[in-house]
C-alpha cells in the first residue's frame, strides 16, 4: 500500500509541474483522502504529509525562484524575429490560413486594413482627455502589428515602409505619457513587435532610434515617483505594463544586456504576484472586458519568455490561469451579449488571446463560437488591435469543428464568485442566467453582490447597465478611482447597488469591503443554481442575508432571499431589478408583466412580510452621468421588524406560468 501511495503522489507531482492542467490543489488532495479512507492511520498520516508536500510544491512552482531567474543574466537569445512568430513558422501559418475559410477571412481583413492604413497620415500624439493618450498608443500598436504581419506574410515592400515610418514617428514623440503608464505599455509593445519582426530590414540607425526610445521613454520612467503603481497592482495594469516592458527588453536584449535582464526579472517577479487574480478557477474579478485586455498581454509576455528562454518561470502555472477562458465562454449569452458586471461592456467581440489559450491548454473547444462570429461579422466588425495573434495560435485543424461545452451549469468560486446557467449553446432560444458575489472594493467593481442578468425567449429581461465612460466623470470632478465607502465613486448611480439587480437595505450603500461568497450549488431535476451569502455586504443592518438563485421546474427562475434583522432594529429591504422592457404592475401589487420585442414575462412574489411591488427612477441626479433612458427599475419592498427572520421568493417566467 505504501509503495502504491508514494508512486501515486510522485505521479501527480510530475503532473502538476509538467502538464499544468490539474484540478485546484485542495480539491485534488481531498479527492485522494477520500480514496484512501480505508487505509491504516499510519499510512494515512504518511499520505497526508506527502499531500502537504505536493500542495506546497505546486504553490511555489507558480512563482519564479531567484535561481531560475539567474539564467536571464547570461542568456544567449535566439536571433530575430524571436518574440512571437519565427520565420520558420510562417509556411505552416500560411497553410493553416489557406485551409480554413474563417482564418482566411481574418487574414484578408488584416490585409484590407493595412491597405487603408497606407493612406493614413502618421499618427500624431494627442490627449484623449486630461490624463490619457491611450488611443494614440493603441492605434500605433494596431498599425505596427498589422503592417509588420502583412509584410512578413506577403513580402510587399509597401507594408514594411509604412510600418517603419510609424515606428520612427512613435520613437520621435517627446513622451509616451508615463503619468498614465498604460499608454507607455501599449506603445512599448508596438515598438517591440516592430523592432523584432523587422529587425533585419531596419538600418542600424533606425534600430538605434527604437532602442533609445524604449530606454528613455519606457525603461527609465518606469521607476520614477508617481509612475510605479502598476508594479504593485494585481489587475490588468500589471499585465499590460509588465508584459510590454519585458517584451521590449527581450527584443532589444543585446543592446544593454544588464539593463534588459534586470527589467525582465523585475517584470516576472511583479507579474507572478499579480497572477493571484485568476485563483482559484479562472474567474477574472474585473470582468470579461478586462480579462481580454490583461490576459492578451499576459499571453504575449509568456510566449516571448518561452521563445527567448525556453520557459516562462511558472507564470502559466498560476492557479486558474489556463482555465480562465471557460469564464469567458460562460459569460457570453445566447444573444451574444456578455454578463457585463463591473466596468464592462455587454457586446462580445473576437478575443485574439483565446487561440493562444486553446493551444496552451490543448483545448480547441475554448474557441467555440468563433467561426460563427467571424462568418457573421462585416470587415469593420472585427477591430482587435492584436488580431494577428488569433491567426498565429489558431489550431492547425482550423476552427470549423469546435464543440460546445458539455455543461449547461457552471460555477466559479475565486475572488469574484459566479454562477452561470446556459441551456442552449447553439442559438438565442434558451435560458441564460448569470449571477455574482464578490466585493465592491475590487478594481473596476460595482456594488453588485447578489446581482444577476437573465435572458429567455431571445430577450434580456434583467440587465446590468455596465460601464460608464471614465473621462466624462473625471472631467466633472468625480474621483471614480477612490473605492472607499463614502467616496465619489458610489455617487454614480450605475456603480451603486441602487441600479443593480440585488437587495438594498435601509436605502443605504452596500458595505464596500463586504464579501459575498458562493456557499452552495445544486443541480437536481427540481432546481439548478447557487446560494450566495450576503451577510457581510449588509452588516450591521442585517444579522444574516443570503440569496439563492436557480432555474426550477417549468423553466422558471426562482430567487429566494432570506434575511434576519438585529434584535434592536428593524430594516427596510428592497428587491430591485433593472430592465428595458415596458412595465405593468399586476397581481394586486405582488407582481409585474414585462413586454419587450413582442414577448412577455411575468414576475411575481411570495413572502411572509407583505412585500409590495414598486418602481424606482433610473435617472441619476448628476448631469455628468448617462441618463439611462429607457431603463426601468422594478422590485418589491417591505419593512421588517427587529429580531425577525423574513424571506422573499420572486419568480420569473413566461406569461401563463
Amino acid at each position: 500500500m505504501r509503495v502504491d501511495l508514494e508512486e501515486r503522489f510522485k505521479y501527480h507531482i510530475c503532473k502538476t509541474k509538467n502538464l499544468r492542467r490539474n484540478k485546484p490543489d485542495k480539491v485534488r488532495i481531498k479527492k485522494y483522502f477520500l480514496e484512501m479512507k480505508n487505509i491504516s492511520r499510519r499510512n494515512f498520516m504518511s499520505a497526508a504529509v506527502m499531500a502537504a508536500c505536493i500542495f506546497c510544491a505546486s504553490q511555489s512552482d507558480a512563482k519564479p525562484t531567484e535561481s531560475s531567474l539567474r539564467q536571464i543574466d547570461s542568456a544567449s537569445l535566439p536571433p530575430h524575429p524571436r518574440l512571437f512568430l519565427r520565420d520558420a513558422e510562417i509556411p505552416a501559418l500560411k497553410a493553416k490560413i489557406r485551409a480554413d475559410k474563417n482564418l482566411e477571412k481574418l487574414h484578408s481583413i488584416i490585409i484590407k486594413k493595412c491597405d487603408e492604413i497606407l493612406k493614413l497620415p502618421l499618427r500624431k500624439t494627442k490627449m484623449d482627455d486630461d490624463r490619457r493618450r491611450l488611443s494614440t498608443s493603441r492605434e500605433v500598436l494596431r498599425r505596427v502589428f498589422y503592417l509588420a504581419y502583412a509584410y512578413r506574410m506577403t513580402g510587399e515592400e509597401k507594408y514594411f515602409s509604412k510600418c517603419k515610418a510609424e515606428l520612427m514617428n512613435a520613437a520621435g514623440l517627446e513622451t509616451w505619457n508615463p503619468t498614465h503608464f498604460l499608454d507607455v505599455g501599449e506603445m512599448a509593445m508596438a515598438m517591440s513587435i516592430g523592432y523584432d519582426w523587422l529587425y533585419e530590414k531596419l538600418s542600424p540607425a533606425e534600430r538605434k532610434n527604437i532602442e533609445e526610445a524604449l530606454l528613455k521613454k519606457a525603461f527609465e520612467v518606469s521607476d520614477l515617483r508617481g509612475h510605479t503603481f502598476f508594479w504593485r497592482a494585481k489587475n490588468n495594469w500589471n499585465q499590460v505594463c509588465c508584459g510590454s516592458l519585458a517584451c521590449a527588453a527581450m527584443a532589444a536584449y543585446e543592446t544593454a544586456p544588464e539593463r534588459c535582464a534586470a527589467m525582465i526579472k523585475k517584470c516576472v517577479r511583479s507579474n507572478a504576484a499579480a497572477q493571484s487574480m485568476y485563483a482559484q478557477d479562472g474567474a477574472y474579478p474585473e470582468g470579461v472586458t478586462y480579462w481580454d485586455y490583461g490576459s492578451s498581454f499576459e499571453a504575449l509576455f509568456i510566449e516571448a519568455l518561452k521563445n527567448c528562454f525556453g520557459e516562462d518561470f511558472g507564470l502559466s502555472e498560476a492557479d486558474g490561469f489556463l482555465d480562465s477562458p471557460l469564464f469567458v465562454l460562460y459569460s457570453r449569452s445566447g444573444r451574444g451579449e456578455l454578463f457585463n458586471f463591473a466596468d464592462c461592456g455587454n457586446s462580445y467581440r473576437l478575443m485574439p488571446a483565446l487561440s493562444w489559450f486553446a493551444r496552451e491548454a490543448q483545448n480547441p473547444d475554448i474557441l467555440f463560437g468563433a467561426d460563427k462570429q467571424i462568418a457573421s461579422s462585416a470587415d469593420g466588425g472585427i477591430v482587435a488591435r492584436l488580431l494577428p495573434m488569433f491567426l498565429i495560435y489558431a489550431p492547425e485543424a482550423g476552427i470549423g469543428n469546435i464543440r460546445a461545452p458539455a455543461e449547461n451549469f457552471k460555477t466559479f468560486v475565486g475572488g469574484t464568485p459566479l454562477m452561470f446557467i446556459k441551456t442552449d449553446w447553439q442559438g438565442e432560444g434558451g435560458i441564460y442566467l448569470a449571477a455574482k458575489g464578490g466585493r465592491a472594493s475590487e478594481n473596476h467593481a460595482h456594488m453588485d453582490a447578489g446581482s444577476f442578468v437573465y435572458e429567455s425567449l431571445g430577450v434580456r429581461w434583467a440587465i446590468d447597465l455596465g460601464a460608464h465612460e471614465y473621462a466624462t466623470l473625471e472631467k466633472a470632478g468625480v474621483n471614480i478611482w477612490d473605492k472607499r465607502q463614502n467616496s465619489d465613486r458610489w455617487k454614480i448611480l450605475r456603480y451603486s447597488n441602487f441600479l443593480h439587480n440585488t437587495l438594498t437595505v435601509n436605502d443605504a450603500l452596500h458595505n464596500v469591503n463586504g464579501f459575498a461568497a458562493l456557499k452552495d450549488k445544486f443541480e437536481t431535476p427540481q432546481k439548478t443554481g447557487a446560494r450566495f451569502d450576503l451577510t457581510e455586504v449588509f452588516a450591521p443592518a442585517l444579522e444574516y442575508a443570503s440569496r439563492e438563485i436557480a432555474l426550477v421546474e417549468g423553466g422558471k427562475i426562482r430567487i429566494l432571499d432570506e434575511v434576519k434583522t438585529p434584535q434592536k432594529s428593524g430594516a427596510k429591504v428592497s428587491w430591485r431589478m433593472c430592465t428595458r422592457a415596458k412595465v405593468q404592475i399586476c397581481d394586486g401589487a405582488k407582481g409585474f408583466i414585462l413586454s419587450q420585442d413582442g414577448k412577455k414575462l411575468r414576475i411575481w412574489a411570495k413572502d411572509n412580510f407583505g412585500f409590495k411591488a414598486k418602481t424606482w427612477s433610473a435617472k441619476p441626479s448628476l448631469k455628468c452621468e448617462y441618463q439611462n433612458k429607457g431603463v426601468s427599475v422594478i422590485g418589491f419592498e417591505a419593512d421588517i421588524p427587529s429580531g425577525t427572520y423574513a424571506s422573499l421568493e420572486v419568480f420569473l417566467g413566461p406569461v401563463g406560468e
